[in-house]
């Protein structure tokens, strides 16, 4: 959901997770991954606040915008110089989701 952030007005991503349809395991890896993000990365998309209901987990997250790298990369070749860039930056988000625990999927 497209959402705005009460205190700065900011558009933010919320992600709602039915908790009727998730397994203790993931449950545990949802907690694990909120209680982990107090150290932001500047190649990670940011947790700003975490709130409940008694069915649903709303995650209010830092909206990001523009094209996916698929897009940028089909929609005109990267350089060299462009793609070892790039790299780099997904390889920082990486090691900084690795060195707390967490493997990205995507």
């Amino acid at each position: 959901f497209l959402g705005r952030h009460r205190a700065t007005r900011q558009e933010v991503a919320v992600k709602k997770i039915d908790k009727r349809r998730v397994d203790d395991v993931f449950k545990a890896k949802i907690q694990h991954e909120i209680h982990s993000t107090s150290s932001p990365h500047p190649a990670c998309i940011a947790l700003y606040q975490t709130f409940e209901s008694s069915n649903s987990l709303y995650l209010v997250l830092e909206l990001a915008t523009g094209d996916t790298l698929l897009e940028r990369a089909w929609a005109r070749p990267l350089g060299e110089g462009e793609a070892g860039v790039l790299a780099l930056e997904v390889l920082a988000g990486l090691e900084h989701l690795h060195s707390r625990g967490f493997c990205h999927r995507d």
